[in-house]
């Protein structure tokens, strides 16, 4: 077995610690170096992303002039709005100069058209969809119903006295079996209840109607012949 005086320990400890920071340098080093080569790379759940936003009035082929709407869309029979700063943004300057044509949009009928912008010697297409908006109207005869129960009352008297009927401006007279929200049943207590009829045009615009019925039981009197 080797012995080593006490200078010699001293001696072979240093140098082993001199290895040791020696590779342990060495090591670092080539990290650094690795890291410098491979670009830093954003992880995917922190990369950026986007939210959309509201449609903005957007650049059209014309330089300076903004269509506010990609489409505009109108109520059927309705006044059509020929002011220009309805449709575009554009200095005062350009809007003085431009003309839209709108022979080809028909108020009266529905659909998709197309009106003309002109700006000097540049055009550019205005889409336009003309659509049924307007609900119909349901019209009754009672809307304030005091209701007497009686053991032969029915749900179809109730609806007969209401007498609702419903008028479209598009599909005029809509058949009283269109009309809902009438209650599966009447009631069997002393109570005061609104009913919101409902109905539809064929383009799906819905016309409401509140009645409000009062439900009465009638009492039982018992009466005593009275003593002669």
């Amino acid at each position: 077995m080797l012995k080593f005086s006490k200078a010699e320990k001293v001696v072979l400890i240093g140098g082993i610690i001199v290895i040791l920071l020696i590779v342990a340098l060495g090591f670092a080093k080539k990290t650094l170096i690795d890291n410098k080569k491979e670009p830093f790379k954003v992880p995917e759940s922190a990369e950026t992303t986007t939210t959309s936003k509201k449609e903005e009035p957007k650049e059209s082929d014309i330089k300076g002039i903004k269509l506010k709407k990609s489409t505009f869309v109108v109520g059927l029979n309705k006044k059509l709005s020929e002011k220009v700063s309805t449709y575009v943004e554009a200095s005062d300057d350009i809007m003085k100069e431009i003309e839209i044509d709108f022979s080809h949009v028909d108020m009266t009928k529905a659909g998709e058209y197309t009106a003309k912008l002109t700006y000097k010697n540049d055009s550019i297409d205005i889409p336009i969809v003309v659509k049924d908006t307007t609900a119909p109207v349901i019209t009754v005869a009672n809307a304030q119903v005091v209701f007497t129960l009686e053991p032969t009352s029915t749900l179809e008297e109730l609806i007969t006295f209401v007498n609702a009927t419903a008028e479209d401006d598009v599909d005029g007279v809509i058949a009283s079996d269109q009309i809902t929200g009438w209650p599966k049943a009447l009631s069997d207590k002393n109570e005061t209840v609104t009913y919101t009829l409902k109905v539809k045009d064929s383009s799906g615009n819905e016309g409401k109607k509140d009645i409000t019925v009062q439900y009465i039981v009638p009492t039982t009197e018992n009466t005593t012949p009275s003593d002669e």
